[in-house]
């Protein structure tokens, strides 16, 4: 409870819940997204990844060699897996704010291509809302200086299972 209560006075943890609808995503010279239409869009990506999952077994595979494969963590955190259909569901409105936003990537082409791309993805959520998406590659074969965790553009502002921290005297 300390460990919260530090964190909480140092990095403002209880603001983490704070969510306003209202708020556009400031962009230049390009539309402005409303903060409801973000999470339509995140909401849409969440549920995408977490279905892909189920049908993944590399991903599967990868979270039980890591001791964390239980379907109801699944189920609860929307875990899922990137596997580069994203584009398949977007439409070009889409495309736009999951650039904008980092869900997509442009690459020296100017092609297009899904960020979390061979990551097993974790919902953050803030309350019931979305804060962000990241990701951890799912293969440690990656070309020298490549991340295995990945997030999306902006700041992190979200705790995974934010409510463990909250209800235990003791965090280890």
């Amino acid at each position: 409870q300390e460990a919260v209560t530090f964190l909480d006075e140092r990095f403002n943890f209880s603001k983490l819940t704070k969510y306003s609808v209202n708020k556009p995503i400031i962009q230049e010279n390009k539309k402005a997204y409303s903060e409801q239409e973000r999470q339509d869009l995140l909401k849409r990506v969440t549920d995408h990844y977490y279905e892909t999952l189920k049908k993944n077994d590399r991903a599967k595979k990868y979270l039980k060699k890591r001791g964390i494969y239980n379907e109801d963590l699944i189920d609860r955190f929307k875990i899922g897996c990137a596997d580069r259909s994203l584009h398949n569901i977007l439409d070009k409105a889409d495309k736009e704010l999951a650039l904008e936003i980092g869900l997509i990537k442009k690459a020296s082409n100017n092609r297009s291509f899904e960020s979390f791309n061979g990551c097993v993805t974790f919902t953050i959520f803030n309350d019931k809302h979305i804060a962000e998406i990241t990701g951890r590659k799912i293969s440690d074969d990656q070309k020298p200086g490549s991340p295995l965790h990945l997030n999306m553009n902006g700041s992190h502002q979200g705790v995974f299972n934010k409510e463990a921290f909250l209800n235990k005297e003791l965090i280890i």
